[in-house]
């Protein structure tokens, strides 16, 4: 193995759930991920180091030295190892590779194989992926923001209602926020069905622009299949008529022609990263 900083043999890797045997094996870890290797070659587990949450040890036991590894995509590793001392040194290089202190630690630093990576930004090519879709004559390519002068969240190259004029698309660029007016991220092609992007707009309690509505009605025109657009939210209500005070908020039924508004009511990502801390709490609750 490359950069190989820490071997551990006659590991057991710990079935949770204490339906299937431990399995014997390896560990390995390198300077980008922890390896487990059964002895048989039959099993064969890949940790990025990024990807480690936390590292618990227990106390030593006539099974050995239990090692919890917790993952941040909710994987979770309980492994024993047999003797006390090598355990501790391993639950402290797992600590050490867990905490990134410099960037130039990370595998993407330390990796020299160019390869097609080194295109950076240009590896998604986006009319090679629209033209994989597939993406019908009602929708074209727009310049609108070339150099990123619209919207410096967007990509230069946007995919909008072929019969929108400039006039249309920056009077709704206007109108959103940060610039971020609605544009074509996937095309359905058996239907026609689309589906596009954009932020809020900045309706507060009463405005209105007209490019944006007529933005949005050519964007339903676009699907002949279709008479209705279906304006979707992925915020709470509440959440959004709070941010008509700050001179935002979300479109008015009155406003677009054949709409229908839906809110997903997903919370916002403090109240999301709550629940998920609680679903993980309450799924090792029911396993030892």
């Amino acid at each position: 193995l490359i950069d190989q900083i820490f071997q551990v043999d006659k590991v057991q890797l710990v079935d949770r759930l204490g339906v299937e045997p431990n399995v014997v094996g390896t560990l390995h870890v390198t300077t980008s991920h922890i390896i487990f290797r059964s002895e048989e070659g039959s099993k064969e587990l890949w940790i990025a180091n990024g990807l480690i949450g936390s590292v618990e040890r227990g106390s030593l036991s006539a099974a050995g030295c239990p090692l919890i590894i917790r993952c941040k995509h909710f994987q979770v590793v309980n492994l024993l190892i047999a003797r006390d001392k090598i355990c501790q040194d391993l639950y402290e290089t797992l600590l050490r590779c867990s905490k990134t202190v410099n960037v130039c630690e990370l595998v993407a630093f330390e990796n020299r194989d160019v390869a097609e990576d080194a295109r950076g930004w240009a590896r998604l090519d986006w009319a090679v992926e629209f033209t994989r879709q597939g993406v019908d004559s009602e929708w074209a390519e727009n310049d609108l923001n070339e150099s990123y002068r619209s919207c410096d969240t967007y990509p230069e190259r946007l995919w909008l209602p072929v019969s929108a004029n400039k006039t249309t698309l920056m009077g709704s660029c206007r109108f959103r926020s940060r610039g971020r007016l609605p544009v074509l991220t996937y095309f359905h092609k058996p239907n026609g069905a689309a589906i596009c992007r954009c932020a809020q707009p900045l309706t507060g309690f009463s405005a209105r622009c007209v490019e944006d509505e007529k933005l949005m009605e050519l964007i339903g025109k676009a699907n002949k299949n279709c008479d209705t657009l279906f304006l979707v939210d992925t915020r709470p209500m509440v959440n959004a008529m709070v941010n008509k005070v700050q001179g935002k908020g979300f479109e008015d039924e009155r406003n677009y022609s054949n709409t229908r508004f839906h809110f997903f009511d997903i919370e916002n990502i403090h109240v999301m990263r709550s629940s998920q801390q609680k679903l993980i709490e309450g799924s090792l609750w029911q396993l030892p």
